[in-house]
């Protein structure tokens, strides 16, 4: 906050609103007002970033018109898609060259993968896994293998489980054998690389049972029950499979799906938030997890009971971006995302979320710089901000309600500055602290910066407008639009003294 004088000599106080914090609905509206370190009502379809930038979400462009639902996505390769599709009759398996088996799983089937041995492997509850080899699908040959519902790898073997019956058993194949599991093994195979079978029913109880897998610094097994996750340690020369004591997992997941590594950590959703687990900054010895929603936590309740079945959430991460992204598909082929922006080197050092909506994405894969989403009827690449894409978002950031320091005085205000940089359109719509719309104005920002480019402290793209209003509160809704990057730094108002 600081003062100056209009050029009428009016005396005016200037009060700021920037490092931008992300969705906080821990708080009411009327009691979100810190100025520096300012969270925000709403961030739909765009971000802040570690710096506190506002920035609108990325365009996209059409790569695939598909028949139905795109109910999970993954890659084969570097850049050929492979996709589970639910359509008329049942789901199907489809890849970017043209391969398909359709109606392979139900119509409402929960679809995972997992890469292993050069091919995309699928699995969903009470069906046999298949392989995608870049150019056909083909069937698990083992018997023995006939339903998991959960997959994953670890030190170059396949780990399945969840299978119908099997709740709480866990089968892993030999190494660098995704057909050889503990049934189909030859009683001399060599112990190093033999297959392996272990059952946790004595660990998490009669009453639990596997709801997800995951793995932690590639050695370790990460195993999911609605309430608690268990780690295991298997040695190199297979000799001991032991529970690792150093990690504590009191939080179950809700979906397989959203389990995945981020950074050195392992990131999932449970019933009562997103949690991230880690070693200890402290000690580098112990592991525990993290809570990293409690900001949304609200929020994310809410998106979750929109859900039908919490298994058909997913989550991806957006290792160039920074970005955990967790997608909420409601049953009339409308989705949520809620997004969490990372720091880029310290994963505790920042925790933002925001919300979106664009395209309606039901799910996402991200792979070596390419991103694709899917939606009902459509797959998307998304572009980054030097690339030209078909569709861009429509983002809206909410202010909570801004008191200028009192929430019991009338204010009079004299005039508005938006500070941003990029090309596109900004509108800003005022209210008053009962809702009561205060005026709207329009900001064209049209930098002439290289694409993809911004300063830092761009103090030359300041945007001013008249705003003489009354009012002892006032909340700002902030709409970005149009085709090209935009971010905000910062907003501020000056209030005559």
């Amino acid at each position: 906050m600081s003062s100056t004088l209009a050029p009428s000599g009016v005396k005016l106080k200037t009060h700021s609103y920037h490092n931008f914090q992300g969705v906080d609905s821990s708080r009411d509206k009327s009691s979100l007002d810190t100025g520096d370190e300012q969270h925000l009502v709403d961030c739909i379809n765009a971000s802040c970033d570690w710096r506190g930038t506002i920035i609108r979400d990325n365009g996209a462009t059409l790569r695939k018109t598909t028949v139905g639902t795109i109910r999970h996505l993954a890659f084969y390769g570097s850049d050929l898609a492979v996709w589970a599709e639910s359509q008329d009759s049942g789901t199907a398996l489809i890849a970017d060259n043209g391969a398909d088996l359709i109606d392979i799983y139900d119509v409402d089937a929960v679809v995972t993968s997992t890469v292993f041995g050069g091919k995309t492997v699928f699995s969903s509850r009470g069906k046999p896994l298949e392989y995608f080899d870049g150019t056909i699908f083909k069937q698990s040959t083992s018997k023995n293998i006939q339903d998991p519902a959960y997959i994953t790898t670890l030190q170059n073997r396949l780990v399945i489980a969840g299978g119908e019956g099997s709740s709480t058993k866990l089968k892993v194949s030999r190494v660098d054998d995704s057909e050889i599991f503990p049934e189909d093994e030859e009683p001399d195979a060599e112990q190093v690389t033999k297959a392996i079978f272990f059952d946790i029913g004595n660990v998490i109880g009669n009453q639990g049972s596997i709801k997800g897998l995951g793995t932690f610094e590639n050695s370790r097994l990460v195993i999911f029950t609605e309430d608690k996750g268990v780690v295991y340690e298997i040695s190199t020369d297979n000799t001991k499979i032991a529970i690792d004591d150093s990690i504590i997992i009191n939080a179950g997941t809700i979906s397989h799906n959203t389990i995945k590594e981020v950074a050195d950590g392992v990131f999932f959703c449970a019933r009562d938030g997103v949690y991230r687990l880690a070693r200890s900054s402290a000690n580098g010895i112990t592991a525990n997890i993290e809570p990293m929603s409690a900001k949304v936590t609200r929020l994310y309740r809410k998106l979750i009971s929109q859900v039908s079945n919490p298994e058909d959430i997913s989550a991806h991460y957006d290792q160039d971006e920074h970005q955990y992204h967790i997608f909420f598909p409601r049953s009339n082929s409308l989705c949520t995302r809620l997004t969490l922006t990372l720091a880029p080197n310290d994963v505790s050092e920042s925790n933002k979320w925001n919300t979106g909506d664009f395209n309606n994405t039901q799910c996402a894969a991200a792979l070596g710089g390419i991103t694709l989403s899917g939606n009902n009827g459509q797959i998307w690449e998304y572009r980054y901000s030097e690339d030209a894409a078909d569709e861009y978002p429509t983002a809206v950031v909410t202010t909570p309600i801004l008191w200028h320091g009192t929430m019991t005085e009338i204010k009079q205000s004299h005039s508005m500055l938006i500070q941003a940089t990029g090309e596109g359109e900004i509108q800003v719509e005022a209210f008053d602290d009962g809702g009561r719309i205060l005026s709207t104005h329009n900001f064209q920002i049209q930098d002439d910066l290289v694409a993809g480019e911004f300063p830092d402290v761009p103090l030359n793209r300041q945007f001013n407008r008249k705003l003489e209003h009354r009012y002892r509160g006032i909340q700002l809704k902030i709409t970005i639009k149009g085709k090209g990057l935009i971010q905000i730094l910062g907003v501020a108002i000056n209030i005559k003294k």
